[in-house]
């Protein structure tokens, strides 16, 4: 179900569909993010992943162990300014 999760997103990433992502049911949906992403990264770059403080490292985790050759950043806290600038040189 993860590739056929990955081949529904691409569908509809090919109809210009911006796509959102939210349930709390662990289907999978960051891995498939991730895969989609990193496919074809100058198609889908950059993206902004918004979820919960709670999953937020979780994200940034997964991104580290499944995509390393993306530029990640996490944006949260009260000094989110200087977090802003520093997205702009990152792939998510």
């Amino acid at each position: 179900y993860q590739q056929a999760g990955v081949c529904w997103l691409r569908a509809l990433g090919r109809q210009g569909y911006n796509l959102i992502l939210a349930d709390e049911m662990g289907l999978g949906k960051t891995i498939q993010t991730i895969a989609l992403l990193a496919a074809d990264p100058e198609k889908n770059l950059p993206a902004l992943i918004v979820a919960p403080t709670s999953l937020s490292d979780n994200w940034h985790r997964v991104f580290q162990k499944f995509a390393p050759s993306l530029r990640t950043v996490k944006i949260h806290g009260a000094d989110r300014k200087g977090l802003w600038e520093q997205a702009m040189s990152c792939d998510v």
